[in-house]
């Protein structure tokens, strides 16, 4: 039932919100081991592990893991992921778990990020399971692992320490080549105080919105080969397109219910961004890199969304921005939910278009056998 596929993402963001409130337990003493922090990671892992065709791009890891597919102009660039293929594919490991270790790599560098805001452990996954993060997590694997080494590392961007940021987005890069592009960034992402601008920052993502609706846009799709063969993604393309003509995915995509999702997330960030700034700045040291990077990913999805799905992968390196911005918002927006009824409502309702998207993905897709969007095990495929 429909019903049942979109409880069961519900389900896994209740366990780890419980998971994560308990790791956030102020009695609790953070000198010890704390095992309901080992437990969300675990947790995660797991059901990340044992999925089938969850994620457009689950089956083709299965098979890379599997058979020890590797491409060769490739594995002397991406080493760590060369090794990690030949590995558990010369040693007849069952590909769930590479899936496991990829899988514990992006949650544990998510978790390591938010190490001195623990608050937002109870707060993640709501926006982990109900928005896009999860299933781009799960798709763009290789990618995504490089995306949450970069969530971490941008704390060497405010502590000002360019040699590690380097080495670590290097790291990165021998999962993904394309990581080498997050390089520039540690020269722009901290330059900005943007969050109390909210006029200027919402003129701006109207316009990115717009021109990317505009047809004149599409010209830009020349240039696709050039930039897909220097970041990585010389594969990429071809392979998309013969999902979307089987109907698996369309990440250019129409406006319809999950584009307003996105774009719904992206507005209110950049709405409440003032409030957000005056309350968490000064807890928060990392809050205005996490914040220009959350909206330098909204405007450029918009802008490239409907050029061309192979500009959308080298922009959702920014995604998970966005995700801790959207956490940190509900959090501000439930923590207020005794002191004022708006604000209980605003949570309320932010929480309804996060997963809008969730929602409305499994439903469109409930029909087709192959549905990448519902959740599925190997043993009971």
């Amino acid at each position: 039932m429909l019903i049942i596929e979109i409880l069961i993402y519900v389900v896994f963001a209740l366990i780890m919100v419980k998971l994560g409130s308990e790791a956030n337990n102020p009695l609790r003493d953070d000198n010890k081991d704390n095992i309901y922090l080992i437990c969300y990671i675990v947790f995660y892992t797991i059901i990340c592990a044992i999925r089938f065709n969850v994620g457009v791009d689950c089956l083709s890891y299965i098979t890379i893991f599997k058979y020890g597919i590797i491409t060769a102009s490739r594995a002397e660039e991406e080493m760590i992921w060369t090794w990690l293929v030949k590995t558990i594919s010369g040693l007849g490991i069952h590909p769930s778990i590479g899936l496991g270790i990829c899988a514990f790599i992006q949650i544990l560098f998510i978790t390591l990020a938010v190490k001195k805001q623990k608050f937002l452990l109870a707060v993640i996954p709501v926006v982990l399971f109900g928005g896009r993060y999860f299933l781009d997590m799960n798709a763009a694997v290789r990618q995504m692992m490089g995306a949450c080494i970069f969530l971490w590392s941008v704390k060497f961007i405010v502590d000002r320490e360019p040699l590690k940021y380097f080495c670590w987005i290097f790291v990165a890069s021998l999962f993904h080549h394309s990581a080498l592009i997050l390089l520039p960034f540690y020269f722009v992402a901290n330059i900005f105080q943007i969050a109390d601008r909210r006029k200027l920052m919402m003129g701006i993502f109207l316009c990115c919105f717009i021109a990317g609706q505009t047809p004149a846009f599409n010209n830009l799709m020349e240039y696709a080969v050039t930039l897909t063969s220097i970041s990585g993604y010389d594969n990429y393309e071809e392979r998309v397109s013969m999902y979307l003509m089987q109907g698996e995915t369309k990440e250019a995509l129409s406006f319809g219910p999950m584009m307003l999702s996105y774009f719904l997330t992206a507005a209110f960030i950049i709405w409440f961004g003032p409030q957000l700034k005056q309350k968490y700045e000064d807890s928060i040291p990392l809050f205005n890199v996490w914040y220009n990077l959350a909206f330098f990913y909204g405007c450029a999805y918009f802008l490239v969304a409907n050029i061309s799905h192979i500009f959308i992968r080298p922009v959702m390196y920014f995604s998970l921005f966005q995700m801790l911005l959207a956490s940190l918002l509900l959090y501000d927006f439930w923590e207020q939910r005794y002191e004022s009824l708006r604000m209980k409502h605003f949570a309320i309702l932010f929480c309804v278009i996060i997963w809008v998207n969730i929602s409305w993905d499994i439903t469109k897709n409930y029909t087709n056998p192959r549905n990448p969007s519902t959740y599925k095990v190997f043993f009971m495929r």
